[in-house]
Formats: C-alpha cells, structure tokens, sequence
C-alpha cells in the first residue's frame, strides 16, 4: 500500500526579506516502484509536480558512489521529515523547474528533481485536508479500539479478580474442611487408643486372676492329693510284689515237670534182647 506524506520545508532561495520565511509544501507518494510528489511554492504560490522512479534513485546514488539502499533511505528522510532536516538547504529554481537540495556542509548536489508546473493550486491543500480527514477516521477508529480494549481489559480485570475471590474462598474452604477432617481422625485415633489400653489392661487383670485362681485351687488341694498318689504308688509297690512270687512259683513246678520227664526218660530206656 502507498504511504503518504505531507511536509513543508524552508525555501533557500527566495526574494523575501530576512524576517519573512518562504516555505514549500511538499506532497509524496511512496511506491515500491516510484515516488510522486506534489509541491507548492508558499512565495509565488505556484505548484509543481514531478515522478522519481527507484532506477532514477539508483542511478544517481551511483554517481555520488553512495550504496543505494542508505540514499533511498536518505531521500525518503529529507523528503518527508515534518522539522527541518539539519544539513541540508533546499532549492526551487522557477526557470529551470527544478528542486535542487544540497549537502550545506559541503554544498554539493545531493538531489536534482526535475519538476512540471501544474495549474491546480489547490490540489496539494485538498490532499492535504482528505489526508487529515483519513489520519482522523484513523485516530477515532484506533480511538475505538482502545476503548473495546479498555472495556475487554476491564472485564478481564473484572474476570480475573472474582476468579481471584472464588479461589480464595473455595482455598479457605478446603482448609476448614481438612482442618475438621484432620481433627476428626485425630479424636478417632485417640479413642481407639483408650480403648485399645482398656483391653490390655482388662487382659492382663483377667490373667492374673486366673493364675491367682489356680494357685488357690492348688493350696486347697494339696494334701488329699498326696495321700492318693501315696496310696497309689502302695497298690503299684504290692502288685509288684504279687507278680513276683507267682513268677517263682511257676518256675519251681516247671523245674519240677522237667525233673519227672528226665526220670521218666530213664526208666523206658529200650531193652535189648539176645539173639
């Protein structure tokens, strides 16, 4: 898209008194393949116009052996910068129709444009007055947005601060739920430790008297109880006894049945008869 731009410079050479300051109005049109410029001389009020083309641009930064991206550069600066731009002096030669601007350092020709007298004088002002209209449409729609982003800011703010509550409240909350948690198993744990203390020493009282109970029921007992072990180990010691005397007793008729076989084998000894 062409950029625009409207400037107004200091004219050099004018026939002016010192005190009056003479001053051309300047009109460009920035293309990718050229530039043109609308200019008016606020002197004899007459107007110009001129096309520079970028090989024109190109050519001359050859001839003054400047790389021509910085003189492209250094042209759109000195041509459209709304203060007077330092070093530099410009020129408008009504018979040649030529803008002339020179280095003032060391005066040497720094662009030559060659310029077509037009008789529109008023043109560059009506450019000028659609190009304010245009930057004001522009500045009351950037205006506009800058009030939507000022409302969607506030509403963001708005957002954000009654997350920020509903975090809070919701963080105090969890907090007071676990708290109440945390102390509700701490009673719990607690109870059940009681409790489990009770058994234990129910327990251990339930043991001792047990162990109580049985020695008493010991000492009650005790001397019956010798006596029938007494008595007991009597009938042992006596069977004892019993059982040995029969034991000799058959081993005697047995010693006595083996005497009467032998005298019995005796007497029938076979007899041998004379033949």
């Amino acid at each position: 898209m062409p950029q625009i731009f409207i400037t107004k410079m200091i004219k050099s050479n004018t026939t002016n008194s010192m005190d009056t300051k003479s001053f051309l109005y300047v009109k460009t049109k920035w293309d990718l393949k050229h530039t043109e410029i609308l200019l008016q001389d606020s002197e004899t009020g007459k107007c110009y116009r001129s096309l520079i083309t970028k090989e024109a641009l190109n050519e001359t930064a050859n001839d003054l052996e400047i790389p021509v991206e910085i003189y492209h550069e250094e042209c759109r600066r000195i041509l459209t910068t709304q203060e007077p731009t330092a070093g530099y002096t410009y020129e408008l030669d009504d018979n040649s129709k030529q803008l002339k601007i020179k280095k003032s350092l060391i005066n040497y020709l720094y662009m030559d444009i060659a310029l077509k007298e037009t008789k529109n004088h008023y043109e560059i002002f009506d450019d000028a007055i659609e190009l304010l209209e245009q930057q004001g449409n522009d500045l009351i729609k950037r205006t506009e947005r800058t009030k939507d982003n000022d409302v969607f800011k506030l509403e963001l703010q708005d957002n954000f601060r009654r997350l920020q509550e509903e975090k809070n409240h919701l963080e105090k909350s969890l907090l007071k739920k676990t708290a109440l948690l945390l102390n509700t198993k701490k009673r719990k744990i607690a109870e059940l430790e009681k409790r489990l203390m009770q058994y234990e020493k129910q327990a251990e009282e339930s043991s001792l008297e047990i162990t109580n109970q049985e020695e008493s029921e010991e000492d009650l007992a005790g001397p019956s109880n010798i006596n029938k072990q007494t008595r007991k180990r009597q009938v042992q010691i006596t069977d004892s006894d019993t059982s040995t005397d029969e034991d000799e007793r058959n081993e005697n008729m047995q010693r006595n049945d083996d005497s009467d076989d032998d005298d019995f084998t005796a007497d029938t000894e076979p007899m041998i008869l004379p033949g």
